[in-house]
């Protein structure tokens, strides 16, 4: 999958010779044990952005190791299974990172389009109860900040880059992550049933408040299985990835 990326300030990547966790190599029934599957049978691109220097690659290994992080950091915050975990960003690596740790740490996922405004913002955020959102940019963090005194239960603001009083830089995250340990992170997932809500994709609201629409592990899973069986992705396919990924098109394709 390719996924176009804006500015990046820090890097995404982990020690490639630091010792990583075995994970298993059988398909996973949700999708948070996706990315720790997905890592331990390939070895291949898993993300390749543009940045200032070029494309990059972000290797599956890689990708199932930073997910791993994120989902311990958001543990060492305090989120538990089937709180909600909200992004707010425009497409890139960081989107899908936050996506599979969120999920990897049994959160739910409510993305809110990155061209909203501060009060659609506040409105998805209150209405799922969200207690920590992923920020792409000072822009976004501004419009969080415009409106957090009206999101009580919203505790945590999480930096892809800039900054605001109180938010804490995605690198930070990850290294909390450490704190945590692996089989502890993975037990966490492993709890994780195919029942349980994956995702809240919120609609346009053209016709009213926008609808939170309930998505579990099943839904998901099986829309990714029917992708497969239709198109027959193999190492030959790139998919360039331009849709926002609040969308649930674009959201099922990158799982895919």
């Amino acid at each position: 999958m390719t996924t176009t990326a804006h500015n990046t300030n820090s890097t995404l990547l982990p020690d490639p010779a630091a010792p990583r966790p075995k994970a298993p190599a059988e398909s996973a029934r949700t999708l948070a044990g996706l990315a720790r599957s997905a890592a331990a049978r390939y070895s291949g691109t898993a993300l390749r952005h543009k940045t200032e220097r070029g494309w990059e690659d972000i290797s599956y290994p890689q990708l199932g190791d930073v997910a791993l992080e994120i989902a311990g950091g958001l543990m060492a915050l305090g989120i538990e299974r089937g709180d909600r975990v909200s992004i707010l960003s425009d497409t890139r690596p960081e989107w899908t990172l936050a996506d599979l740790g969120s999920l990897a740490a049994g959160a739910t996922v409510a993305p809110i389009y990155q061209t909203n405004s501060p009060e659609e913002c506040a409105y998805v955020l209150t209405h799922c109860d969200a207690r920590l959102v992923f920020c792409e940019n000072q822009a976004q963090l501004d419009k969080v900040a415009a409106v957090r005194d009206r999101c009580p239960n919203l505790e945590h603001v999480i930096a892809f880059d800039g900054s605001i009083d109180g938010s804490v830089p995605l690198a930070e995250l990850r290294e909390l992550g450490e704190s945590i340990p692996h089989a502890e992170i993975e037990y966490r997932s492993g709890t994780v049933t195919p029942e349980d809500l994956a995702t809240l994709v919120y609609t346009s609201g053209t016709t009213g408040p926008p609808k939170g629409c309930m998505l579990t592990h099943a839904n998901l899973m099986a829309t990714m299985d029917m992708y497969l069986r239709q198109i027959h992705f193999d190492e030959t396919h790139t998919v360039f990835m331009f849709l926002p990924l609040a969308h649930s098109l674009a959201r099922v394709t990158q799982m895919v």
